[in-house]
């Protein structure tokens, strides 16, 4: 006969389940899905619209369904009126800041440029208000559902299996074997989708380069941030041999992984998780500095240990947090827009050129001000024209003819400092001819911060100089879900092609915090960091300047670690539905082990 014991456990691990499969299925889901971006309408994207997606697509139905099942069961146990943390008063403000999360996040949807997006998801991100919705009842179940330590038990090792995958499948990538290169996962990759059985797998990373199953080397920074106290506290704390072993192994080729990444936000996530631990010790150590000491060494001696293994590791990561961004050296023109049918040229030096255009006798041009410039040479034989600036700058200017749609159109050609840009004399004005073939109007574009650093942690400072601006009308309501790609500027061909991302479509503002405020309104986003400043108060209050025993106090500090890891990353790293689920539900867990905890003591 099977004891009560048995029947209760096998109970608990059906009930868990769908937060099992988030922990430790949704990261490794890796299926091709081909789609159309609907994107080819715009200006700023290429002609073709197919875009083949192997790592987000298939994560966020899962997640859909997940959340749906999750959503349920809440209902459920609300129904049946079984045991739950909401008669606790604290639970109030938590359950407003998730709610100003969820509905300020809903209602972006209908404001949104692209609505189907914002709902279902898009391009590059396919974290859609349906995803949010699901992180959202994953956070719910394992905060308000849990109420035992064989809970967290299961579901901390249920992760540590999920992160050990992870970390394995980054640790042959950081050997040179790439399982998107394999004969196997192109079977799992093709499985659901018959029409691209034929396609070629090939990522542009070079080798050696991790990033796993994650998407990006960037969101293995995120990861590993969020993982590696938990794995390091299963190794010291959990009471289970087998458990102390996965997450031991999974401790070891996560910080492999992170290695190889050269993710800076990650070791910076991870150095933010070492700072606050040693908050947390301050008061043990300071009554027995015969153990400090020791670990303070330690800590410092492995640091110049990976150094030494890895010499050039320290310049690599510097010069990614540094470095010029793909375009390199500097750009004399730096703004070229049209302003009230007269062509504005702004220089790297400060200087502004405003060039009165107009097409007569099969001439492009004509100067207004010659007192702006310290010589002008024009050639009506050669239709040409130099202007030199005042600072000793040179402009030129030569016309041409292009063809577009089968018609014939005079152009003109702007060349400065290595530079040129191309526009047609179309319907009596100038259009810029760009990348894609495609016609567009170059307009000035706001621009806040970074003036003379665009190339800050490759090229997040010309990226967040053009996100700022779209902060103030996002106050209440953001642009959707999703959507950031149609509120940011992709037509600042300038800017761009200035900084490297001329060919490049920009999706995501590279900063978690700026993400959810654009995308879902600066409410939404005081939501989200209102549950984060209550569970940090509450573990504060907790365990700081406190005698800690057993395992749920000290993982409790080992989650909080984590979560503070990839909440500082956040900072440089968006959120990814790669592993936004992972923070949702450990942050559920944290605060269950928190309420744990406190019971017990």
């Amino acid at each position: 006969m099977k004891t009560k014991e048995t029947i209760r456990e096998r109970k608990t691990m059906g009930t868990l389940l769908p937060v099992i499969l988030v922990l430790a299925v949704v990261p490794l889901v890796c299926i091709i899905h081909k789609y159309d971006s609907g994107l080819q309408s715009q200006p700023w994207f290429s002609q073709a619209g197919t875009v083949y997606d192997f790592f987000l697509y298939y994560k966020s139905r899962l997640l859909l369904v997940i959340g749906v099942v999750l959503a349920c069961m809440a209902g459920g146990y609300l129904y049946s009126k079984k045991e739950t943390v909401f008669r606790d008063d604290n639970s109030h403000f938590v359950m407003i800041c998730l709610g100003c999360f969820v509905a300020f996040s809903l209602v972006s949807v209908l404001f949104a440029y692209s609505p189907g997006e914002a709902f279902w998801g898009g391009y590059e991100q396919w974290e859609g208000f349906v995803v949010l919705f699901s992180y959202a009842a994953i956070f719910l179940f394992t905060y308000a559902f849990l109420h035992h330590e064989e809970e967290i038990y299961i579901l901390l090792g249920a992760f540590a299996l999920g992160t050990l995958i992870v970390g394995v499948l980054g640790a042959f990538q950081a050997a040179g074997y790439d399982y998107m290169k394999s004969g196997w996962m192109h079977a799992i990759l093709t499985s659901l989708e018959a029409s691209v059985l034929k396609v070629k797998v090939s990522l542009n990373f070079e080798e050696g380069m991790v990033y796993s199953t994650l998407y990006n080397p960037n969101y293995i920074g995120s990861y590993a941030a969020l993982v590696l106290p938990v794995m390091a506290g299963l190794v010291i704390w959990s009471k289970r041999i087998w458990l102390k072993a996965v997450a031991s192994l999974a401790l070891v080729v996560t910080l492999v992984s992170l290695y190889f990444s050269l993710s800076f936000t990650g070791f910076i996530g991870l150095g933010a998780s070492l700072v606050m631990l040693a908050v947390f010790c301050v008061p043990v150590l300071a009554k027995k500095p015969r153990i400090g000491i020791p670990v303070l060494g330690g800590l410092v001696a492995a640091a110049v240990l990976l150094t030494a293994v890895r010499p050039a590791f320290l310049d690599k990561m510097w010069n990614r947090l540094t470095q010029t961004t793909m375009a390199q050296g500097t750009h004399m023109i730096d703004e070229i827009f049209v302003r009230d049918g007269k062509l504005v040229v702004r220089t790297d030096a400060g200087g502004e050129t405003e060039i009165g255009i107009s097409y007569k006798d099969g001439f492009l041009y004509e100067v207004q001000d010659q007192q702006k410039y310290q010589a002008v040479e024009k050639n009506d034989v050669s239709h040409t024209m130099v202007l030199t600036l005042k600072d000793n700058e040179t402009l030129h200017f030569s016309q041409a003819s292009a063809e577009h749609e089968g018609k014939t159109y005079p152009m003109l050609i702007v060349s400065g400092g290595g530079d040129s840009w191309s526009f047609l004399w179309r319907k009596d004005q100038l259009i810029y001819q760009n990348i894609f073939g495609k016609l567009d109007e170059l307009q000035e574009i706001p621009h806040f911060g970074f003036e003379n650093n665009m190339s800050l942690a490759n090229g997040r400072g010309y990226i967040w100089s053009r996100t700022f601006p779209l902060l103030p009308k996002h106050i209440l309501v953001g642009a959707g879900a999703d959507n950031f790609v149609y509120e940011f500027p992709n037509h600042d061909y300038v800017g761009k092609r200035n900084n490297g991302f001329e060919a490049q479509i920009m999706s995501k503002p590279h900063n978690m915090y700026l993400q959810v405020w654009v995308q879902n309104g600066l409410i939404a986003l005081l939501g989200m960091l209102g549950i984060f400043l209550l569970y940090a108060v509450g573990t504060f209050r907790l365990y700081f300047a406190r005698g800690r025993k057993g395992f749920l106090p000290n993982m409790g500090i080992c989650v909080f670690l984590g979560i503070t890891g990839y909440m500082v990353a956040g900072l440089a790293n968006d959120a990814t539905i790669t592993v936004a689920p992972l923070y949702w539900a450990l942050l559920g867990i944290g605060f269950t082990i928190n309420r744990l905890a406190a019971a017990e003591k």
